[in-house]
């Protein structure tokens, strides 16, 4: 797997791009994998599927200490925008149908793959996306 793969794996704009995108079942191994390949060691890519706080100090660590921006949590969505405009995300992972650790997942994969100079980036919008019943529906994954 490389970076690649993944964007156009969770990336719809990027998929939209391409004659065959990577289409693979959006598992825990799988996202586990996807986690190691962006430079996130293995046993802490594990952790994020049952505690937010890896996810969060991964973030702190890319945002600077969360200068300048906010981390919004929304159920299944996360994203960081502006500090001033929750409204226009630079990054969002949206695990819909999921839960708030898968949308960090995403996130945290979403801003590894896309690195922004939050200093001057402004409403990127920049999204991730899996829907887990459909996943559940295809390939019987379950989260």
């Amino acid at each position: 797997m490389n970076v690649e793969e993944i964007k156009q794996r969770f990336d719809e704009s990027v998929a939209s791009q391409v004659d065959s995108p990577t289409a693979w079942p959006v598992t825990k191994e799988k996202l586990i994998e996807a986690l190691v390949t962006v430079g996130i060691d293995e046993e802490t890519a594990k952790s994020m599927f049952t505690s937010a706080d890896p996810a969060i100090q991964i973030l702190h660590q890319i945002t600077n200490g969360y200068k300048d921006v906010l981390l919004v949590l929304d159920d299944d969505a996360a994203s960081i925008t502006p500090w001033n405009n929750a409204n226009e995300p630079n990054w969002t992972g949206y695990f819909e149908g999921g839960n708030v650790r898968l949308a960090l997942i995403l996130l945290v994969l979403c801003a590894k793959c896309y690195p922004l100079d939050l200093e001057t980036a402004w409403g990127e919008n920049i999204s991730f996306y899996v829907n887990a019943g459909w996943q559940k529906k295809q390939y019987g994954v379950t989260y």
